[in-house]
């Protein structure tokens, strides 16, 4: 934080001496400390916003523009009422509880039966395209039910705008592949780490699904791996891919690898940004149990691959990156490793 306004505490030779300097920054001397502020940094406060959970903040709420309370005291809550002020009411998830524990069970437990779901249809006649589009709603529609998983997608237009194309996410928990199934539904394909086709149930649904398994460590040829997915582009599905890698263990986004560009290019298919703000509510870095949670994506608009050479792969990828940091409100963040 660049600016900090506070009760500030004396100091003699390094050392606190027990008194406070100056007046404390409490009730109307914290409306002055934040009038002082704004003079001094040319900012208008009824064109301010101002959060507080107290009455002793009276002065400085009635003097900014948009004030918010956050879960307010009950003398203040009276006077949110009276002005019809804005009142946000937050409470903690306590403990992971036994419902919790089911939900998740469930939600896993439900992959294979779900996908299977597609089976009967496929012996019917169907294609093996229409019987996995049936698969993967089936499984994604229940699963986000069963987590209680709320999606708010902002550029939803998107998904649907240019297909087939590469959809890439940045990658912070378990729950963006549900996520991302979840919004694109049907005709897709993903690429994912070979690891994970012998991780059970998971593994085998993903198998089922069509994924693409690539070696991480031993890729050969990088052309002749992402074949697979080149030829089920080509048929007219999509491609949804993490171009990090793997999930990111502090939350900062990754370098991006250059495997879903050149995919993309090979392709000539456009490639679609989808930036998942806040997976790791729902299920946090190595975590397994999934909580109810409220997620936000933001769905870029596509991006034409038809005129990228080879040479400019490595650019552009950066150039996405940088994207990515502006939708997250992290520009100057750290590259995690």
């Amino acid at each position: 934080m660049e600016h900090i306004l506070c009760t500030e505490l004396e100091l003699e030779g390094g050392c606190f001496t027990g008194r406070v300097k100056g007046e404390p920054c409490f009730g109307e001397n914290k409306l002055q400390a934040a009038q002082d502020f704004a003079r001094q940094q040319r900012v208008k406060l009824d064109k301010s916003y101002f959060y507080t959970n107290g009455i002793e903040d009276l002065p400085l709420l009635e003097a900014v523009g948009h004030p918010v309370t956050i879960n307010p005291d009950r003398k203040l809550a009276a006077v949110v009422r009276e002005n019809g002020w804005r009142a946000v009411h937050l409470e903690s998830r306590g403990t992971i509880g036994v419902g919790d524990v089911v939900r998740s069970l469930l939600v896993y437990g439900t992959a294979l039966p779900l996908l299977a779901a597609g089976l009967p249809i496929r012996a019917l006649g169907a294609s093996e395209r229409e019987a996995t589009n049936i698969s993967q709603s089936a499984w994604t529609s229940v699963a986000s039910a069963i987590a209680r998983l709320k999606l708010f997608v902002d550029g939803e237009e998107h998904l649907w705008s240019h297909r087939p194309a590469v959809f890439i996410f940045n990658h912070r928990s378990a729950v963006d592949v549900l996520i991302t199934a979840r919004m694109l539904r049907e005709d897709v394909v993903g690429v994912a780490k070979k690891e994970i086709k012998h991780q059970l149930p998971m593994g085998i649904a993903f198998t089922y699904t069509g994924t693409v398994f690539i070696d991480r460590e031993h890729v050969g040829d990088p052309q002749l791996a992402l074949k697979p997915a080149v030829d089920a582009l080509r048929s007219g599905r999509s491609v949804v891919i993490a171009p990090e890698g793997t999930r990111s263990p502090d939350g900062k986004l990754g370098r991006f690898k250059l495997g879903a560009f050149h995919l993309a290019r090979q392709a000539g298919v456009p490639i679609v940004p989808i930036v998942i703000h806040n997976a790791q509510d729902a299920l946090p870095y190595k975590g397994v149990v999934v909580r109810p949670a409220e997620v936000k994506v933001t769905v870029l608009p596509p991006i034409p691959t038809g005129k990228w050479r080879l040479a400019d792969v490595a650019d552009q990828a950066e150039r996405i990156r940088e994207l990515y940091l502006e939708a997250l409100g992290r520009h100057r963040q750290a590259v995690s490793a």
